[in-house]
C-alpha cells in the first residue's frame, strides 16, 4: 500500500529530529573531551570544569554556537523591546529591593557579573544579605539563590538573616539580651527563611573551578525538581583561589577569577554578584 507523507504527525517527527540533534551534539562533545583527556594538554581540574560547562550547554541548549545572522538577532531584540514596552516596568532583571538602584540599573541582568566593592567593614556583606533577603523572601517571584560565603560560617550567615528579618539587633541575638516579645518575631523570621529558595555554601578557600562546578551541580539538582538557579552571590572575591597556582602574581590570579566568574554568568545565563575588598589606594 502506498504511503503519502502528511503534516498530521509533524510535531512527533520534529521531536525526533530534535532528540537526534541533541544526541549528535552530546556525542561530539564527549568525543572532544575524551581527546583532550588523552592529550593531557591541561590540568585535570580545568578539563573537568570545561567538560561540565559543555555538557550543561548541550542539556540546556541555551548558548548559541557559531554565527547568528543579523535578521534573526534583530527580530529577537525587537521582540524583547516590544515586551518591555508593553510591560513598562523599571526592573527587567532581578530587583534588589533598593528602588533608586533598580531604576538606574533595571536590576541584575542575566549573564552579567556585578562587583560590589568597598573598603573593609563598610557593609558589603550586609548589603549583599539585604539584597538576598529581598530576592528570596519579598520579591513577587522568589529567585533560587546560591550564596558562597568564603569568610563567614553558614550559621553566622543565617543568624544575620534571621536578625535582619525579625528587626532585632544582631548583637542582641548573639548575647541573648533581647526583649522577650521579640522571640516570636525571631521564630517567625526563622520559619519564613527556612522555606526560602536559598542555598548556602561556606567552603573556605574555594577555587574558581570548584565554585563553578558546585554552582553547575546545584543548577542540575534544581532543574531535576523543575526549578532554575537564578542568582549566585560570592563573599568575597579576595578569598578565592585562581584556576592555577602557577599565576605570576595575585593581580593576574584575580583577573583569572573575574574572567571565570564572568564565564559562569554567561554559561548559566544568570547574574553573578561578587563582593570585592578595596585597599587604601582606592582613596587616592
Amino acid at each position: 500500500q502506498a504511503k503519502v507523507a502528511t503534516a498530521a504527525h509533524v510535531e512527533h517527527y520534529a521531536h525526533i529530529v530534535r532528540e537526534k540533534s541533541i544526541l549528535r551534539d552530546l556525542i561530539r562533545t564527549a568525543t572532544e573531551v575524551v581527546g583532550q583527556a588523552y592529550r593531557e594538554e591541561k590540568p585535570p581540574t580545568e578539563l573537568l570544569d570545561e567538560a561540565q560547562a559543555r555538557i550543561m550547554q548541550v542539556s540546556q541548549r541555551a548558548t548559541v554556537t557559531g554565527f547568528v545572522d543579523a535578521k534573526s538577532l534583530a527580530h529577537e531584540v525587537i521582540s524583547d523591546i516590544e515586551a518591555a514596552h508593553q510591560r513598562k516596568g523599571a526592573v527587567t532583571g532581578i530587583g534588589t529591593g533598593f528602588k533608586k538602584f533598580d531604576q538606574m540599573t533595571a536590576g541584575f541582568q542575566k549573564g552579567d557579573l556585578i562587583l560590589i566593592a568597598a573598603r573593609p567593614s563598610q557593609g558589603k556583606t550586609a548589603l549583599a544579605l539585604n539584597i538576598m533577603s529581598h530576592v528570596v523572601l519579598h520579591s513577587k517571584a522568589p529567585v533560587h539563590t546560591a550564596f558562597f560565603s568564603l569568610e563567614m560560617s553558614r550559621k553566622a550567615i543565617m543568624g544575620r538573616l534571621i536578625s535582619s528579618e525579625a528587626r532585632v539587633a544582631l548583637h542582641e541575638t548573639r548575647n541573648g539580651y533581647f526583649r522577650r516579645d521579640k522571640w516570636t518575631d525571631l521564630t517567625n523570621a526563622g520559619a519564613r527563611i527556612s522555606e526560602a529558595p536559598l542555598y548556602i555554601n561556606d567552603g573556605s578557600s574555594l577555587s574558581i573551578l570548584e565554585l563553578r562546578s558546585q554552582a553547575r551541580r546545584l543548577q542540575l539538582q534544581l532543574q531535576a525538581k523543575g526549578h532554575e538557579l537564578g542568582l549566585v552571590v560570592i563573599d568575597y572575591l579576595g578569598l578565592m583561589r585562581g584556576p592555577s597556582r602557577r599565576a605570576e602574581n595575585r593581580q593576574q590570579e584575580v583577573a583569572d577569577i573575574s574572567r571565570g566568574l564572568k564565564g559562569l554568568a554567561r554559561d548559566m545565563n544568570i547574574p553573578v554578584v561578587a563582593l570585592a575588598q578595596l585597599n587604601r589606594r582606592a582613596e587616592d
